[in-house]
């Protein structure tokens, strides 16, 4: 799972039209690869990992990131340690995302075809 989280009680961390896209990116992205993307903004303490089908498949704690950072992603697969990367544009947390799931493959395959020059 991704979780995109904002601490929206701590001053200056506000939601703006760019947090709205990059959640709309990041579901069109992560659905493809059947990894599960959450919103989370307040109850840090009790962050519910639902399923697509609707199945809460876990709880996670996010208290302790928030003493550090107050805006982020956090990266949770089962048997690996969770991992934070900073708020910046779903791409970049897509490149920092695929190859903790384990999909560096599916950065190269874009890459390349990123790089094909037209004829």
């Amino acid at each position: 799972a991704i979780i995109q989280f904002a601490d929206t009680s701590e001053v200056g961390v506000r939601l703006d039209e760019e947090w709205v896209w990059n959640l709309i990116h990041l579901q069109e992205q992560t659905e493809e690869h059947s990894i599960l993307l959450i919103e989370a903004t307040r109850q840090f303490d009790n962050i519910s990992i639902v399923n697509y089908q609707g199945e809460i498949v876990d709880k996670v704690n996010l208290n302790n990131f928030l003493s550090r950072h107050s805006k982020g992603y956090i990266f949770l697969k089962k048997g690996s340690k969770p991992m934070y990367h900073k708020y910046s544009s779903a791409e970049e947390c897509i490149k920092s995302a695929f190859p903790y799931f384990g999909l560096d493959s599916l950065l190269l395959e874009e890459t390349e075809i990123d790089l094909e020059i037209p004829s």
